[in-house]
């Protein structure tokens, strides 16, 4: 068995769109703004497109954990 444990990054879901409406703690709500307005935030295709990559070039160890971000 292969396990890896994948960090996507922040993604734009729904999820991410009622956080930045929604969010009660004031730092984390800008925070969270911001990566939008900074265009930081992934679409889905990306981040999957990554873990693909990922998969495929299998530089990790089974139970390793890979950030969006992290170089292969």
């Amino acid at each position: 068995m292969n396990v890896l444990s994948y960090s996507p990054g922040p993604v734009d879901t729904d999820m991410f769109t009622i956080a930045c409406e929604k969010m009660v703690d004031p730092k984390t709500k800008k925070a969270f703004n911001e990566m939008r307005e900074k265009k930081t935030v992934l679409t889905a295709e990306q981040t999957v497109n990554r873990l693909v990559q990922v998969l495929k070039e299998h530089k990790y160890k089974s139970a390793d954990h890979v950030d969006y971000y992290d170089k292969l």
